[in-house]
């Protein structure tokens, strides 16, 4: 194997990490399925005098 094929064969598997890492960086900022994210208080808050 060449010197150029063995550049192109890393180069290829050093996308697919970056690609992969990139990936990984995307999906760990969304919340977690169970129940992450943001909590709302079932109670009701403080609201504003009506009239």
């Amino acid at each position: 194997m060449n010197t150029r094929s063995r550049m192109i064969i890393v180069l290829l598997i050093g996308s697919l990490l970056g690609l992969l890492l990139l990936a990984e960086g995307c999906g760990r900022g969304k919340p977690a399925p169970e129940g992450g994210g943001d909590t709302f208080d079932a109670r009701g808050g403080p609201t504003a005098p009506a009239g």
